[in-house]
């Protein structure tokens, strides 16, 4: 539990910014780290938010359209907290749409010229 607040503070110090939210979310361990909120709050370790906290301070993920490329070589998306079965369409094709909210999420190491971590 201690982890996530010294990791917040030590991104803060080095960058020299103030993160303001975390995404907690899969892996490379197979667990859903979402578990991990159940029973705790994002202003416990520092920030505003957690990306799908559902609470009165924030709950984006159930009031806005949702796309990521967590599945790597597809997209997915979510309408207002629901699944939309078998919609892979890309963020520029649902960004063509002109949605009133659209709440993405995207993985920095998914693009990269010769190694993900560049």
């Amino acid at each position: 539990m201690e982890c996530l607040g010294r990791d917040v503070s030590i991104l803060n110090h080095m960058l020299g910014i103030t993160i303001k939210g975390v995404a907690s979310h899969g892996g490379m361990t197979g667990l859903n780290n979402l578990d991990f909120w159940q029973d705790k709050h994002a202003v416990d370790f520092g920030v505003q938010y957690e990306a799908y906290e559902k609470s009165g301070n924030f709950n984006l993920f159930d009031h806005a359209f949702y796309i990521s490329d967590s599945e790597w070589t597809k997209w997915k998306c979510y309408d207002n907290g629901e699944v939309c079965q078998n919609d892979r369409r890309t963020f520029a094709e649902h960004a063509a749409a002109r949605r009133p909210l659209i709440y993405l999420l995207i993985h920095s190491d998914t693009y990269f010229d010769r190694h993900f971590y560049e």
